[in-house]
């Protein structure tokens, strides 16, 4: 996914961009650096000790894909 920080916003993500990019995710919302955080908090804890090899997209989804 496309993951909008200030500079992204104040330099490259024009309406038009942003809105042909929301139409490939599932979720159609903007990610951002936050979105990140509870997944990082996640797998810092004990609640994902036995967790391994995965891979984890942090990316709204795909469209067709779920």
């Amino acid at each position: 996914g496309w993951v909008f920080t200030k500079r992204q916003l104040d330099l490259w993500a024009t309406e038009e961009k942003v809105a042909e990019h929301l139409k490939t995710q599932s979720i159609p919302e903007k990610l951002y650096a936050e979105d990140m955080v509870g997944i990082v908090l996640f797998l810092a804890s004990d609640a994902s000790r036995m967790l391994t090899r995965q891979s984890i997209a942090v990316d709204g989804g795909v469209v067709g894909l779920g």
